[in-house]
Order: structure tokens, then sequence, then C-alpha cells
């Protein structure tokens, strides 16, 4: 069943999102009375907010928390996990002020194990961004876009079939110049 509102039919989901965005705006007070941005710019930004995370789940695949981590690699301990991070050997991701995630796709099949390995090159490929000053998750991005260097490639996948890490480090320096600027 969909609702109309002022002419505009909403799907089911849109209608509660929309109540429920108005129910909450009233309990924090906010209004265009009370100096807040348009009701149109207030409702682009909210979806904008919402959305985002699922584009970049989308985007970059799965993703692990330090304990599966530990778990794939067979280190142990979250411990160890954050220890690799901190070294430049894995790549993490924040989420608010406490959530750390890992994205899946720099974790590979280690042939004739349970347990999965580091993508070949991974540390160097996250200096040459970590060197440029590259946002982690502009960094993972670039794992998961096709690459033109990569012969349209994504990194991830070109590393993770056996390609050149020389020609990836290529490729990763351009962009890490490019996007740290």
């Amino acid at each position: 069943m969909t609702k109309a509102y002022s002419g505009l039919v909403l799907h089911p989901f849109a209608a509660r999102a929309r109540e429920s965005f108005g129910a909450t705006l009233e309990r924090l007070g906010v209004s265009e009375e009370s100096g807040g941005s348009s009701a149109e710019e207030l409702g682009r930004r909210a979806a904008i907010l919402v959305g985002a995370g699922r584009v970049w789940d989308r985007h970059l695949g799965s993703m692990l928390g330090a304990d599966q981590v530990a778990g794939l690699l067979g280190v142990g301990t979250r411990q160890a996990v954050h220890d690799r991070v901190r070294r430049g050997g894995l790549l993490a991701l924040r989420r608010g002020s406490r959530q750390v995630r890992f994205p899946a796709f720099q974790l590979i099949d280690r042939p004739g194990t349970t347990t999965k390995a580091v993508l070949p090159g991974l540390p160097a490929l996250l200096g040459a961004f970590q060197e440029a000053e590259v946002d982690p998750w502009t960094a993972a991005s670039w794992f998961c876009t096709p690459n033109a260097l990569l012969h349209g490639m994504e990194p991830a996948r070109w590393l993770a079939d056996g390609g050149s890490l020389d020609l990836a480090l290529v490729a990763a320096r351009r962009s890490a110049s490019r996007l740290g600027q």
C-alpha cells in the first residue's frame, strides 16, 4: 500500500521513513524557524547519510570484524589484527567513534589450508596511500575500482589473480599522488 503526501505517492518504506524522520525532528526541536536548514536540504542530507553506508558496502564488498579476521588469518587475537593495522599490514576502516571494520577483499584463499593470507603486496600499496595522506576509505575504494593501468581490473582482483605487484605499485602511486592533493 502506498501513501500520498501533497500529491506525492510514496513507497511504504519511504512513507514510514518520512513519518519517523518528522517525529524525530520534532523531538529534537529542529525546524526552519529554529534557524536550521530548509526542509528540502535537511531531507537531502539525511538521505545521503543513510545511503552512503549502503553505497560503500556495495562498492567495497563484505566487511569483517577483528575477531573474524583473526580467525581467518589464524593469528589468534583481535590485538594481533590491530597490531598488523598499526604496522601497515592490514587496512582498517572506522565507522563512527568505535566501530572498526576490515574489507574482506584484502584476505585471499591460501591453497591447502583453512586460513587466509593477506593480499600480496598489501603493505607496500597501503604505504603509498599513507605517504600521500589519503584517507583509508578512499584507499579501500581504489582497491575495488577498475584501473586502466591494470587492464581495467580492480587492483584487489589483479593481485589476487597473480598480477604484477610492480605494476600495481605504479598504479597505486599515481592514484595516491592525485588523491592526496
